[in-house]
């Protein structure tokens, strides 16, 4: 990919870029959902790093630890209790930074005021949910925006679901586990080659990950 390429992908990592995005798509009638974008915009959680479980072939723990942290940078109040996950330089996690990202916000706005009531709802923050996506020439993440709404004079607050079609709590999408499944049974290139060769893409997708997403969708999708 050319220093030019990174260095637009790069840029669209900015929300407002996000927003004049969306904007340029859906035209004038979805301000409101503009204006419901830039109000959380400063409020992101930051998801578990899901590859220091998958990497050992544990089944993920269902703890969730949400952080509110405002810009790219983190400030010293923004470390995760407990153990320091994520800090692995040859993580799955640290080696999607540096590829392009795709931002959707999955939202129906007509079904929350169907739901809760026009005006009555407002999002306080998003969920992020990433996949890591294949497209010929590279690769690239997919982060997926849920809202956390607060309804009502009380202010519940209230999350909109949000699965992995294939594996939850995974990075596993349908374009990578296609790529892995072509290259096992079609060009008959084993688990460890395949990681060595997603390595040297800058992917740092260990074999035992590969293993684990084909021993648990092979029998699931294709039997």
């Amino acid at each position: 990919m050319k220093a030019g390429s990174v260095a637009y992908y790069e840029s669209i990592k900015e929300l407002d870029k996000n927003i004049l995005k969306v904007k340029s798509t859906f035209g004038r009638k979805t301000e409101s959902l503009l204006s419901l974008i830039s109000s959380a915009n400063d409020k992101e959680d930051e998801p578990e790093d899901e590859s220091q479980t998958e990497d050992k072939g544990e089944a993920p723990s269902g703890k969730r630890v949400i952080q509110f942290t405002k810009g790219a940078k983190k400030g010293k109040g923004s470390k995760k209790p407990g153990k320091h996950r994520g800090k692995n330089k040859n993580s799955l996690k640290k080696s999607l930074e540096s590829f392009p990202q795709e931002y959707v916000y999955d939202i129906d706005i007509r079904l929350l005021n169907e739901l809760y009531g026009e005006g009555n709802w407002d999002i306080v923050l998003w969920h992020k949910h990433s996949t890591v996506e294949k497209i010929p020439v590279s690769y690239y993440v997919r982060n997926v925006y849920t809202p956390v709404i607060s309804v009502g004079k009380e202010r519940h607050l209230y999350t909109i679901p949000y699965l992995n079609p294939l594996m939850d709590h995974s990075y596993i999408s349908p374009s990578i586990l296609a790529d892995i499944l072509y290259r096992k049974f079609v060009l008959s290139l084993p688990f460890y080659r395949q990681a060595v060769d997603y390595f040297m893409s800058g992917l740092r997708l260990s074999k035992q990950t590969i293993i684990n997403w084909g021993n648990t969708s092979v029998p699931k999708y294709f039997e």
